[in-house]
């Protein structure tokens, strides 16, 4: 059984699209988890109305609000105690596609070591449809190594709201550190570093966008960027890592990558350390320009990493 673990807040507006998307799946097997987070609006009231009428959907309503990240651990331990054998996490504004479920439990099917599948997905707004594929063609010819470091020092290669998750990955996935921006970038980072994820190119999530998105829009990545908690959460991600997966189960190439991130994000401030230092920079020139003008990546690099 898969276990979707959706979390809300004050979602009325584009929740009902989204529901629907998920319950007209071609596969039928699963069970909606849904935990909010002490929404104000009729969010509650549309939740109640389709668990009366669908017995897949429940409903967990929080004392007190847990903020984004803590909620979606909680709705994922939901799914894990009630049996999922599978966790698809799902944001409360997006649609999905009818083969969502289908697609990615195929690659599983077809994957037998794997803990982690993902597929592509396509943004749009109100108003205007938009073509943007957020997965790019030149991360398909990155080594492991290669993919793990774009996680680290770029972003995430997929999005959580695409992923399929095998309840073995959460042995390693929880609990979800507070140090960390997003639940999605950590679980990418881990499934890089255990090697245990697999992708399609197929279009699989319409990612909504509008002003109240949790995710960073441009006007406020620059402030991400030139903050230390951009650095912090990086910093917290690679340690993790080698604090939570016995290092024997790494590849050594994994493992001498996540200790070079430890201290490359505990100096990273300092200007002269990565002026002098500009062989990490040089080795890892494909990360540092993946979708970036390369004129633009030394300047960047030796400004804020």
């Amino acid at each position: 059984m898969i276990g979707i673990a959706m979390t809300t807040y004050n979602g009325e507006k584009y929740l009902k699209e989204q529901i629907d998307s998920i319950l007209n799946q071609t596969v039928s097997d699963f069970e909606l988890i849904v935990c909010d987070d002490v929404s104000s609006d009729s969010t509650m009231d549309i939740l109640n109305g389709y668990a009366a009428k669908d017995s897949r959907v429940h409903v967990f309503r929080n004392e007190e609000n847990l903020g984004f990240l803590k909620n979606f651990e909680k709705a994922i331990r939901i799914c894990l105690d009630r049996g999922a054998e599978y966790v698809a996490p799902a944001d409360q504004d997006d649609v999905w596609a009818n083969d969502f479920l289908e697609v990615l439990l195929n690659i599983f099917h077809s994957n037998s070591d794997i803990l982690l599948a993902y597929g592509s997905q396509i943004s749009f707004t109100d108003t205007l449809p938009t073509q943007t594929f957020i997965k790019d063609s030149v991360a398909n010819s990155f080594t492991p190594p290669e993919r793990l470091q774009t996680t680290l020092y770029r972003s995430g290669i997929f999005t959580g709201a695409t992923m399929l998750i095998h309840k073995n990955f959460f042995q390693y996935a929880l609990p979800i550190c507070n140090e960390f921006a997003f639940h999605d970038i950590w679980f990418s980072a881990l499934a890089e570093a255990l090697k245990t994820v697999k992708g399609t190119g197929k279009i699989i999530r319409y990612w909504r966008i509008h002003n109240a998105n949790v995710s960073p829009r441009k006007t406020s990545r620059i402030k991400i960027y030139f903050s230390k908690r951009k650095i912090r959460y990086e910093y917290f991600l690679a340690k993790e890592i080698l604090k939570r997966v016995p290092h024997e189960n790494l590849d050594p190439l994994i493992l001498k990558e996540l200790k070079i991130a430890v201290k490359y994000y505990s100096y990273n401030r300092f200007f002269l350390w990565r002026l002098f230092y500009l062989g990490f920079f040089i080795k890892r020139y494909k990360i540092f320009t993946y979708k970036i003008n390369p004129k633009y990546a030394v300047f960047k690099y030796l400004l804020w990493g």
